[in-house]
């Protein structure tokens, strides 16, 4: 087993007088959630590599170390027919080599904003084009190690389009009877986190 990589002299986070972090600004960027330097650089996101002092309360305590996964943020999309049909895909995910129920979903590209790729990555999973892409909401969908910021949208006036996949992706269109999908949450066969809190957002807030 190789040993572990040093820990870098990186500046502390910023914190405030009390000794809480700063709150997260709304146009700050993937990288400037993340303090501390880069000590792996991939494909899909980096990792940043912070030491955290001790607490105003416990000034003895040994510093904490935190690495976080900076990848750049991304869009998940509720498409809606006028039947109250729900557009569920199954994707199948390398990472954890399962295959899941999910609704449409994708990182943001260069020059895009979060608008521009909703509508992108909507034609590309589902095959359909919205004429209507209403934003709901965002949130940080695990918060705990990585940086990670999903803009949510409902996408209505759907027409279909062409499906076009990435050559690595598997991905399956299954248009599903509103209160069906919302039995699948139910019973845990959606297990996708942005799928379950998208699609039981607009049940909450959204009819």
């Amino acid at each position: 087993m190789s040993d572990p990589p040093e820990i870098p002299n990186t500046p502390p986070p910023p914190l405030s007088a009390d000794g809480e972090l700063l709150p997260v600004r709304d146009d700050d960027t993937p990288a400037q959630r993340a303090p501390g330097e880069v000590v792996y650089r991939g494909v899909r996101f980096d990792v940043r590599r912070a030491v955290f002092p001790p607490p105003p309360e416990a000034p003895q305590a040994p510093s904490h170390v935190r690495d976080t996964a900076v990848p750049r943020d991304a869009v998940v999309i509720l498409p809606l027919l006028e039947d109250d049909t729900v557009v569920l895909i199954r994707n199948r995910r390398l990472a954890i080599t399962r295959t899941l129920w999910e609704i449409p979903a994708g990182t943001m590209e260069d020059g895009e904003d979060p608008l521009q790729t909703a509508h992108r990555e909507l034609v590309e999973e589902t095959g359909y084009r919205a004429q209507h892409m209403k934003p709901v909401g965002r949130f940080f969908p695990t918060p705990g190690f990585c940086t990670e910021r999903l803009h949510a949208f409902v996408a209505t006036g759907l027409t279909p389009a062409r499906q076009s996949l990435d050559e690595h992706e598997r991905i399956t269109v299954h248009p599903t009877p509103w209160e069906q999908a919302l039995q699948m949450a139910r019973d845990g066969v959606i297990e996708d986190a942005k799928t379950l809190a998208t699609l039981l957002h607009h049940a909450q807030f959204g009819r």
